[in-house]
């Protein structure tokens, strides 16, 4: 498993080999002042197919970037298909961003998403996302390009971004829209000191609003190895079965990871055997009726999962063998699989003789875009 570390955006760019997310917070001034140059860049040229992009030079924001074309080679890369998809959907010819390295290391914002890039030759390879830079900045990359040539100027600035929140939420590139302060003097993240006020900047940026469902790591799973069910077929799938007899616990549910503990979940006794899980949970009938909203299941898992609702599949791991993730998989359910009032999510977690740990946590949400608030009028970039 690749592990999400919580590492400074300087470390990070001086390495060679990308490990990890950038979890720490980080303002815009600490980024602008850990980047040797900062870029304006507008796509040139897209392949679709090969996942590569070709910008050209629009304007150097800080230092001077040697070439007119800077080429990334976005591929299928990242922890999560998402990334490179999510990147390769924005991807059209006259799209600006704005492009910050070290001469080695980089990472660049599309506007709502970051991704980040290492020096290969003559291309940039992107390593993966960086969906917690959505707490630097959220919103057009040409006002970003404006709040960091203030900003290294020494000027303060203000600039949209996501509130610091639920992690699941900035893969997905959702959460609250805020405004903060930003400058060369502002480099620690301090929300209470910087923040100005909820919102966008007057551009229609989305907000999100997300109720959660059935929260990860939460008491009240029912569980049992797969063998002591073997008897019932498929009937332990579905919303009437009778699962009071099977034993009770918090997830996430298993043996052999440390998170288990750190999360205070519960231990099985058996290993290497596959496990099969059940839970209830509520759906606000107001809630299912409401137009917009998306329904997600996120599942961390190891082995693979395969994830009932209701009784009906709502989805199965492609992936065979592989350790558990916060969220191995992220999925989109229809309405028209749950019900009103009480709801029941059943899973069979994979697991094989002399494994040396199994595991299940899952999360239900559903979230919703808000309706657009005034135009506000406080100025981007202070000063101005």
């Amino acid at each position: 498993m690749r592990r999400l570390l919580c590492i400074a955006l300087a470390a990070l760019l001086c390495v060679t080999v990308a490990q990890a997310y950038v979890e720490a917070p980080y303002t815009l001034g600490r980024t602008c002042q850990e980047s040797t140059n900062i870029v304006l860049v507008e796509v040139a040229r897209v392949n679709k197919e090969k996942g590569l992009i070709i910008y050209k030079k629009v304007k150097d924001l800080k230092g001077t970037h040697p070439e007119q074309e800077i080429k990334h080679n976005i591929g299928k890369r990242g922890f999560h298909p998402r990334e490179w998809q999510n990147v390769m959907a924005w991807a059209e010819e006259g799209k600006k961003a704005v492009f910050f390295h070290n001469g080695g290391a980089s990472e660049t914002c599309i506007g709502t998403y970051w991704y980040q890039c290492y020096k290969e030759g003559a291309w940039w390879g992107m390593s993966h996302a960086e969906p917690f830079m959505l707490r630097t900045f959220y919103g057009d990359p040409e006002k970003l390009a404006a709040a960091v040539t203030a900003i290294v100027q020494g000027r303060e600035v203000i600039v949209t971004c996501l509130q610091d929140g639920a992690k699941d939420l900035f893969h997905q590139r959702k959460g609250k829209v805020q405004r903060m302060k930003a400058s060369l003097k502002l480099q620690d993240y301090n929300p209470r000191r910087d923040f100005i006020a909820f919102g966008g900047d007057g551009d229609d940026i989305p907000e999100f609003k997300t109720v959660v469902l059935l929260a990860e790591s939460t008491a009240s799973w029912k569980f049992l190895p797969a063998s002591q069910v073997a008897s019932v077929g498929n009937r332990w799938q579905g919303f009437d079965f009778a699962d009071r007899s099977w034993r009770t616990g918090k997830a996430p549910v298993g043996y052999g990871e440390d998170e288990i503990i750190k999360r205070k979940g519960t231990i099985v006794a058996e290993k290497g055997v596959s496990f099969v899980f059940r839970r209830d949970f509520d759906m606000p009938k107001d809630l299912l009726e409401k137009k917009g909203v998306t329904f997600r299941v996120c599942v961390a898992s190891d082995d693979h999962a395969v994830v009932y609702l209701n009784g009906t599949l709502v989805d199965r791991d492609p992936v065979d063998d592989h350790e558990f993730a916060y969220w191995n998989r992220d999925v989109e359910v229809a309405a028209k699989h749950f019900r009103p009032g009480r709801n029941v999510i059943a899973a069979f977690v994979k697991n094989h003789q002399g494994s040396s740990d199994i595991y299940l946590d899952m999360e239900v949400s559903g979230n919703w875009v808000l309706p657009p608030k005034a135009k506000a009028k406080t100025p981007m970039v202070g000063g101005q």
